[in-house]
């Protein structure tokens, strides 16, 4: 038409070519936050278990692991926290079936009989619109009562976190038989009562999950809601904290490079010294030596040689030497 100018051609091209680019400069950087998220998520965690871990053998303000170290220990744990939560939900999967098979009979018994006694169907229906508003304070005052007095008990889901300094005494003289128990499981390296004890936190890690989702939906729409869901986000975060660290010291076998050091011509002792490689930096190798119960600092220059004897779990090696006469 006359007065209006004309489109060029390419216009749409260009439109269509910068709506494109946009969409996958938009992709690339979701991707991009997403993985920042992950690595954030794993490095949390890995760092969590390895703190743990350090606190129980004593060792927390001598030592410290790499970044890298933290990522693959965080990425441990949440492959095996998937496959543990997966094998656990095996059977509930069956029972789950089995209540949507109920349903769908339930429903369909409840179609043939509204057709049939419609009075009586009605009169059910007027009672539910009347119970339908109390339900949900009903459902979360149970929600409530189960958090507080069944699965809300922070210090009990903690307390093998209490045991601590195991390699260079024995913590268990003014301990509970609980912590007592687990001090001579984790010395004779029994993997099944450990592992038992850590899936016995998680099924409890688990529920308080699905408490919080359950207040989540009960409460949308509640004028207070925030504060009512308050004890079941603390609850739930807290446990959230806790689980990698019983992860570390429950689950996951603490286990050191065994080795025999060599030490130079200018050291005193031309004999060689048998212990656990803690660390092994640039100047300095980090060692503890089991039968005297104690960690020593060698620096490089003073070592000639170091053999790599194998790996074993350092309280099991404890173990050992005490039985030794």
């Amino acid at each position: 038409m006359e007065g209006e100018e004309a489109e060029k051609p390419g216009a749409n091209t260009a439109r269509r070519g910068s709506g494109l680019a946009g969409s996958v400069v938009g992709a690339i950087g979701w991707f991009a936050s997403s993985l920042g998220v992950i690595g954030a998520l794993l490095y949390a965690c890995g760092y969590l278990i390895s703190a743990a871990q350090l606190h129980l053998l004593g060792l927390g303000r001598l030592m410290t692991y790499g970044h890298d170290y933290y990522v693959q220990e965080g990425g441990s744990f949440l492959a095996d926290i998937s496959s543990t939560i997966a094998i656990m939900a095996e059977p509930f999967s069956v029972i789950l079936i089995f209540l949507a098979m109920l349903g769908l009979g339930v429903a369909m018994l409840w179609r043939k009989a509204s057709l049939r006694h419609g009075q009586w169907i009605e009169s059910i229906q007027r009672l539910r619109t009347r119970v339908a508003g109390m339900w949900p304070r009903a459902a979360y005052a149970g929600l409530l009562y189960l958090l507080l007095f069944r699965y809300g008990d922070p210090v009990e889901f903690g307390r093998p976190l209490t045991l601590s300094n195991v390699l260079f005494a024995d913590p268990t003289a003014a301990a509970t038989p609980a912590l007592v128990t687990m001090h001579k499981l984790l010395l004779t390296g029994d993997r099944g009562g450990l592992g038992g004890m850590f899936e016995g936190r998680l099924l409890t890690y688990i529920v308080v999950g699905l408490l919080f989702l359950g207040s989540h939906y009960l409460t949308s729409g509640w004028q207070w809601r925030r504060l009512a869901m308050a004890p079941f986000v603390l609850m739930f975060t807290l446990y959230s904290l806790l689980l990698p660290m019983l992860y570390g010291v429950l689950k996951l076998q603490v286990e050191f490079p065994i080795v025999m050091i060599w030490p130079g011509e200018d050291a005193k002792s031309a004999e060689g010294q048998r212990g656990f490689l803690l660390n092994l930096g640039e100047h300095e190798a980090v060692l503890y030596i089991a039968p005297e119960r104690k960690v020593m600092w060698r620096r490089q220059d003073h070592i000639d040689r170091l053999d790599v004897l194998g790996m074993a779990p350092i309280l099991k090696e404890i173990s050992a030497r005490k039985d030794t006469p």
